[in-house]
């Protein structure tokens, strides 16, 4: 709300792990919070230092860009999406699984009062992602499209 009010460039990024269930499902609870721990440590080797990075729940997570406008935080999310993909995930001897992300990013509007009112355009985008195959990037630009 702070970032809000500031009316500076803002965008956020809605970060959810593709298919984590399975991960949970297939290899039980201990390995999945390894593939946590890790997809974690991805994005914060890749984040810009002023950013801010949290888990909503689950396998959810939240990234906010302070000071980005919507060309860089699509060069940023899609420098995540590549960064989590790229690697396959040491579950136990001799296993690994791959992991993918889907994003979902907007940005700040100046008729925005409340983090909800960022939060519900990112989920948005983040839904579409999700529909449009995963491990995907999608946005919803300040004119409301995509």
């Amino acid at each position: 709300e702070r970032l809000l009010r500031r009316r500076a460039p803002l965008s956020v990024l809605l970060l959810d792990l593709d298919y984590f269930k399975r991960i949970n499902d297939g290899f039980g609870h201990a390995a999945g919070d390894r593939v946590l721990c890790r997809f974690v440590q991805i994005i914060e080797g890749e984040k810009r230092s002023r950013d801010f990075f949290g888990r909503l729940g689950g396998e959810e997570f939240l990234l906010i860009l302070d000071g980005a406008d919507e060309a860089e935080a699509g060069q940023i999310a899609e420098r995540l999406r590549a960064a989590v993909s790229a690697e396959a995930i040491a579950l136990a001897e001799g296993e690994a699984v791959a992991l993918t992300v889907s994003i979902g990013m907007t940005q700040s509007r100046p008729g925005d009062q409340r983090t909800a009112d960022v939060l519900v355009r990112a989920d948005r985008a983040l839904y579409r992602a999700k529909q449009m195959g995963r491990n995907c990037v999608c946005g919803e630009s300040s004119q409301g499209g995509a």
